[in-house]
């Protein structure tokens, strides 16, 4: 007997027939978006904490486009924006209510650290405004209304912005971390001493950062693809992002690696 791909918690039970090994990490995720097609522009969190976060949805704004022409679908899960007549729309995946955005940011200030999760396919070598958002908690580009956030430059070399403390959001960068074309799998952690980030299962990247997320407003906003206010265009393909209130470890960011981004 194998684990049902469609499962995402097998509970450690040898008797339903799925290896730990093969099951997503669990403890303190707050989001978890697979964006599977479900015939809408929107898609429900799949978290199964019961939280303020737990009925979360996200939607593409602004959501006149015709026929969605570019949200594509991907199969058998995962979301792509295309370039043709893009720029002057600026789209942005957002939650539909600002409520979930200050639970989002008041959950995570509340413990001792964060891990966020994504599944990528860069597919612009050279964003034209940089560094595009992929993740995004901001108000604006001012580093002073930061939170963080996961982007790409040029030539795909990723880049974090993080604000710790009263200080204005400083950047960890890792070159190549993004490759045209490349599916991979990013996980970045934040313990209140280390930024980690995490590429296929392995530590890419490790930078000393020092503090709190006392600074951290809940009148920002979390958005996908994009800064919430626009401007910072990411093109490619995310087919899976997660949040966890805590720090996953070394271990977990291998299991998740290893789960992939099967649709639920």
């Amino acid at each position: 007997m194998v684990c049902n791909p469609g499962r995402i918690d097998c509970n450690n039970d040898p008797a339903d027939g799925c290896e730990a090994t093969t099951c997503r990490t669990l403890n303190n995720l707050l989001l978890l978006y697979n964006l599977a097609h479900d015939g809408s522009n929107s898609s429900n969190n799949r978290a199964p904490a019961a939280t303020a976060l737990a009925n979360s949805t996200l939607i593409v704004k602004p959501v006149t486009h015709p026929n969605l022409q570019d949200w594509a679908w991907l199969n058998p899960g995962g979301h792509t924006i295309r370039r043709d007549g893009l720029v002057s729309k600026q789209p942005v995946v957002r939650f539909n209510t600002a409520a979930t955005d200050a639970a989002l940011v008041t959950a995570l200030k509340a413990g001792t650290g964060f891990s966020v999760e994504v599944w990528v396919q860069a597919e612009e070598e050279n964003p034209p405004n940089k560094p595009a958002r992929i993740v995004a908690i901001t108000e604006s580009n001012d580093r002073s209304k930061q939170s963080f956030f996961l982007g790409q430059n040029n030539v795909g070399h990723g880049e974090v912005r993080l604000r710790v403390g009263a200080d204005n959001a400083t950047e960890v960068t890792a070159d190549g971390l993004f490759p045209l074309n490349t599916k991979v799998h990013v996980v970045v952690t934040y313990d209140g001493t280390w930024v980690r980030i995490y590429k296929d299962g392995d530590l890419f990247k490790s930078e000393s950062r020092s503090g709190s997320l006392s600074g951290w407003s809940t009148a920002h906003k979390f958005s996908l693809f994009n800064s919430p206010e626009g401007g910072f265009l990411w093109l490619g393909r995310l087919y899976l992002v997660a949040i966890y209130g805590d720090v996953l470890t070394a271990t977990e960011v291998r299991t998740n690696f290893e789960r992939g981004h099967d649709p639920l």
